[in-house]
């Protein structure tokens, strides 16, 4: 697979990423590292706003995803990981 050829997250982009995760009651660490991955992507392919690096872009996606929950349009599978999980657990 592709992944395998990845740059690793940075240290601090996990940790923050961590701390979302914890407070989130619906998404865990493996759904917000998605979701920041393919904000990195939708960065690279469609272009953005000058001055606005990667990493914010990405971390723009994660926080949108998180707001939005379950109503999310983008990053349909996430969510549908994310909700299946949270009713396995009850």
């Amino acid at each position: 697979m592709a992944s395998r050829f990845r740059k690793p997250l940075s240290a601090s982009t996990v940790a923050t990423l961590k701390a979302k995760a914890k407070k989130s009651k619906l998404f865990n660490l493996t759904d917000l590292k998605a979701s920041f991955r393919k904000g990195q992507g939708a960065f690279l392919s469609s272009g953005s706003r000058p001055k606005i690096p990667m990493q914010a872009w990405a971390m723009a996606r994660v926080n949108k995803l998180i707001k939005l929950g379950r109503s999310a349009t983008f990053d349909k599978e996430i969510v549908k990981r994310a909700t299946k999980r949270k009713r396995k657990k009850k």
